[in-house]
């Protein structure tokens, strides 16, 4: 059992106390906005009903004015132009009115009031914040009709008059924040099982929304059905001038490029319609680390990759394993201390190991325990605050009540939420024998002291059949088994579909472009004259880890990228040594990227093109096919993965012996 007691203090946050959700009834406010295009500036009017009695504090971001206060039952005092505390008493209410404009500077997002588009967040400070407590509220925003508007909370009723057009929000229980965002949109709408979806696209993409809507609308309907009732009734997918992807509560915001690449309605919209749920409805308490990420990544995007094929979900699983496999161990850390995605290595940790340890629960657990343990954690938790320890007990009381080990439940979340190693899985013996009736395969596998109670696939094949077997392991288990069958076994493979977090085998893992993006020092490597132009500035842009310019004899040891024509090239590639079978580019084409090693182990990326100019444009383009071992840019990305081994440590041909 995982037990270590000196981990105690460093895991505080993750079994230990979150910030307690309040049981007494929020502040609830009623919020009028008015924005004026011809100024870029808001006005706006406050109604705060204070019911428990409690002092709260009220603060304006920069470039905002508190113009006018009103107070009834209570005591208010002004700190300076944009503050003010309140003391209620019992059915005390305060009236605010302020107006301004956001300062860029102020917020992450560029926040602004501009003639063509809105955009406000909590962080710019466009409204009265309180604190130290949430609050619910109805917003009805008024701006020139020639925009149209989308907010944060359930889209409520809209008229127009008088050029202005006026629509209001509804969101009644406690709110992480507001968020209004505002464009030259055309609105379509569709009505589902569970709510209406929304698009809001520009008139050159006016084509993109029929698809859009239909993809929303189910992914609406079956999340509704798996986890629960959505936290808000209305779901909007909205265009943004930004190249951005983000989640608010009722509507993502992506950008205008995004939408337009075939793959993101199938893809990347699922993970942005369940943050509806984890996140948005389900809010993420980040001082007991981020969870809502590795959840969202497990039942959004693995999810659907399951529900198109079988191939697909194998393939996503081994990515997350060979990305594993790419991440250098400085750059490594536990998951419990991932908050937000900064960079691949984020990903790595925060979504895909995450992801892995639901996973695994699922697969240890059953549908059935894992359906009811998201379901029982919602609605329990639904616009409040969580953190990883309440999903744990969540699990573990499922489990519990289904009559399973939630002891294990325990042991899962702790190994996952700590480890920074990724154990080795051995197969330590093999062999088959014939039996008077049919065969024997005898076994033994061997599973380290660091590692997880985990379930390990079995897969013999025969002339006619693949026979599937388990075998549980326990850290630091060696286990020996017998499987029978009645076809003579001829191949024995341990995992093949990589449902195990682990190391990959020797001859298991593959080169890709990740190996040589995540490389802590990275040589740029001029194989033609004149091919690399430019090139340092595009790649320190790109690599994490440093990056210089080197003669070929003078990286040595040293993750590469060559870059020059395909003839020049393979002569590099024949002098670094590299594997004899990657020396040319996979695919045709005039600039082609492809993985591969050279003669001291070391990642290397060739880069094949006509030009210094073709060259940078690979390179910019390359971050998203990191998880490929190669990819050609000749009109739509031509992209693969290198087979593996067709024998390894864990696949191996079965020879029948003497009894």
């Amino acid at each position: 059992m995982i037990r270590i007691l000196a981990l105690t203090i460093a895991l505080l946050g993750v079994w230990g106390c979150s910030p307690q959700n309040s049981d007494s009834t929020p502040p609830q406010a009623s919020i009028e906005v008015s924005i004026d295009l011809e100024r870029n500036e808001l006005s706006g009017t406050m109604r705060l009903e204070l019911e428990d009695g409690k002092p709260v504090t009220l603060a304006l971001g920069p470039g905002f004015t508190i113009t006018s206060t009103k107070a009834e039952n209570a005591q208010a005092e002004r700190l300076g132009p944009r503050g003010i505390t309140i003391e209620p008493q019992q059915g005390a209410y305060a009236k605010i009115s302020w107006s301004g404009a956001p300062m860029a500077s102020a917020a992450n997002l560029p926040a602004h009031i501009r003639q063509d588009s809105v955009l406000l967040t909590p962080a710019s400070g466009w409204y009265p914040r309180i604190s130290p407590q949430p609050f619910g509220y109805e917003l009805t925003v008024t701006l020139p009709e020639q925009l149209q508007v989308v907010a944060e909370g359930d889209r409520g009723e809209e008229s127009r008059s008088n050029g202005m057009r006026r629509v209001t929000f509804n969101h009644s229980e406690p709110a992480a924040g507001i968020t209004v965002v505002g464009g030259d949109w055309q609105k379509e709408s569709r009505q589902t099982q569970h709510g209406r979806v929304y698009t809001f696209f520009p008139e050159h993409l006016g084509q993109l929304s029929e698809r859009y809507l239909e993809y929303t609308g189910e992914y609406f309907d079956t999340y509704s059905e798996w986890i629960g009732p959505a936290a808000h009734s209305s779901y909007s997918v909205v265009a943004a001038p930004l190249p951005v992807g983000l989640a608010f509560a009722g509507f993502t915001y992506i950008g205008e490029e995004v939408l337009q690449l075939p793959f993101i309605p199938t893809t990347s919209l699922a993970h942005e319609v369940v943050h509806n749920w984890w996140g948005r409805g389900v809010y993420t308490d980040h001082s007991d680390g981020n969870w809502s990420e590795a959840l969202t990544q497990y039942m959004g995007d693995y999810y659907q990759a399951q529900q198109r094929s079988k191939a697909e979900a194998k393939r996503m699983r081994g990515d997350w394993l060979r990305d594993q496999a790419a991440l250098p161990e400085d750059m490594n850390y536990p998951l419990v201390n991932f908050r937000h995605k900064q960079s691949r290595i984020d990903d790595i940790v925060g979504y895909q190991r995450g992801a892995f340890l639901f996973h695994t629960l699922k697969r240890q657990f059953g549908d059935e325990v894992f359906t009811e343990a998201v379901r029982d954690f919602y609605q329990t938790h639904r616009h409040q605050w969580a953190g990883w320890h309440d999903l744990r007990h969540t699990f573990a009381e499922t489990a519990r009540r289904s009559g399973k080990d939630a002891e294990q439940v325990n042991d899962l979340f702790f190994w996952f939420l700590t480890t920074e190693q990724t154990p080795k899985l051995r197969l330590t013996s093999a062999t088959a024998h014939s039996l008077d009736q049919g065969y024997a395969v005898e076994l033994e596998l061997h599973w380290p002291e660091h590692a997880y109670p985990s379930l390990v696939p079995i897969v013999i094949h025969g002339a006619e059949a693949r026979h599937q077997h388990e075998i549980a392991l326990q850290p630091g288990q060696t286990k020996s088994a017998t499987i029978n069958l009645e076809e003579r076994p001829e191949k024995l493979e341990i995992d093949p579909d990589h449902h195990v977090y682990r190391q990959l085998a020797r001859g298991e893992r593959v080169n890709t472009l990740r190996e040589i993006q995540l490389a802590e020092q990275v040589s740029l490597v001029k194989a033609s004259e004149g091919s690399a132009e430019g090139l340092p500035s595009v790649a320190r842009q790109v690599f994490k880890g440093e990056v210089d310019v080197r003669e070929l004899n003078e990286a040595e040891g040293r993750a590469k990228l060559i870059v020059g024509s395909e003839a020049d090239i393979e002569q590099a590639l024949e002098d670094a040594q590299a594997c004899i079978f990657r020396r040319s580019p996979p695919v045709a084409g005039e600039t082609v990227a492809w993985s591969t090693t050279g003669g001291y182990g070391e990642p290397i990326l060739a880069l094949s093109a006509d030009s210094a100019q073709s060259a940078q444009a690979a390179l910019q383009r390359l971050e998203r096919f990191g998880r490929h071992s190669y990819v050609g840019f000749n009109g739509r990305p031509e992209t693969g993965l290198y087979e593996q081994a067709e024998q390894h440590a864990l696949r191996l041909k079965l020879e029948l012996t003497d009894d």
